[in-house]
């Protein structure tokens, strides 16, 4: 249950991906497409049918979502786009420890979860090693009620009668289940309940709407963009990365983006990075960035790995927010749905 090329994921994500394309039925050669909702609701209910979630987190979906506005008053008065930049699934990302150590009021989100998830949970203790472990990533969102199971040394602070030691716990058999419990029997769970603080660390980065092909336009339903127009190429297939003057790399890259009918502002994602990085086509200076990019994933020996550029959007004029000075800033409106079908809170 670990690593970000898991094949277990990567075979689900690939039949999502088959049951969007046949949903929306893209047309060829488009650079952007709209939907509507209601257009698509149907095909939606055909495709997915009454989906269950398999543990309580998976009843949390979690969007990050960016506003497209001139500025404030552009929003008020309804003119504005939104844009879904990440998906994740079946986390709430409100209750990492970088949001809820700055929240002023946390026993708000405590009383929340209270009425989301009222049973308790059993929920890891992740080891401090975790290069994943991030305040950005770490749940806070614990109550006290909740069981925690210990799996390495990390365990300081659990509180007294909730620490559940991994080698104190039984696996067995429960009908076409399995049931982890105590060794008398006093604290037992299903074995996909257990696991699903894991699980939904597996999944939660992983949702991938389109399939990764050489190009997918910008994809609209109502006002909100769900997948940005990107342009995927193999490493060596980006002609101007190899060349050792810059004049010519510039000039080689800025003929490259028009080819491909690029905007200017862009942002890049390497397969050897962790996060996309920007790119202004205009500018020498991000240009080289991006071709020195580019030749360190070729000298590691993946000439042929995915090189994936998207659209900036929101775009440089579409920055809403400003500050009492006038100075605009990229934001960001994380936002947590809870799934009430096929639930009931108690």
């Amino acid at each position: 249950l670990s690593g970000d090329d898991n094949p277990i994921v990567s075979g689900l994500m690939q039949g999502l991906q088959q049951r969007w394309a046949e949903i929306l039925a893209l047309p060829s050669d488009q650079r952007q497409v709209s939907y509507t909702s209601a257009e698509l609701r149907p095909k939606v209910e055909a495709a997915f049918g009454e989906a269950k979630a398999g543990w309580s987190l998976a009843h949390y979906h979690s969007p990050d979502v960016m506003i497209a506005a001139a500025d404030g008053a552009a929003i008020e008065r309804g003119d504005f786009l939104g844009v879904m930049g990440e998906l994740h699934v079946a986390e709430n990302t409100i209750g990492a420890a970088a949001f809820l150590t700055q929240y002023p009021y946390p026993e708000d989100l405590f009383q929340a979860l209270v009425q989301d998830l009222p049973g308790p949970r059993l929920m890891p203790v992740t080891p401090r090693n975790w290069h994943q472990l991030t305040a950005r990533t770490r749940s806070a969102l614990v109550s006290p009620w909740d069981y925690r199971l210990i799996f390495s040394k990390d365990a300081s602070g659990v509180q007294k009668g909730r620490a559940l030691p991994i080698g104190s716990l039984v696996i067995e058999p429960d009908g076409d289940s399995l049931t982890i419990r105590t060794r008398d029997s006093k604290i037992q769970f299903d074995i996909v309940e257990a696991l699903g603080s894991l699980l939904s660390k597996l999944v939660a980065n992983s949702f991938r709407m389109m399939r990764p092909e050489q190009h997918t336009p910008r994809i609209t339903i109502d006002r909100l963009v769900v997948a940005r127009e990107t342009w995927r190429f193999a490493a060596n297939e980006i002609p101007f990365s190899a060349s050792k003057h810059d004049a010519e790399s510039f000039l080689s890259a800025q003929r490259w983006a028009q080819q491909h009918g690029m905007p200017r502002f862009v942002f890049f994602k390497s397969p050897i990075e962790v996060k996309p990085s920007y790119l202004d086509f205009a500018s020498p200076i991000y240009v080289d960035m991006f071709a020195k990019a580019v030749r360190r994933v070729i000298d590691q020996g993946l000439p042929e790995a995915t090189i994936s550029v998207s659209e900036m959007l929101p775009a440089p004029d579409q920055v809403w927010l400003a500050d009492a000075e006038g100075r605009q800033y990229a934001s960001e409106i994380r936002i947590v749905g809870l799934d009430l079908s096929n639930y009931a809170s108690s």
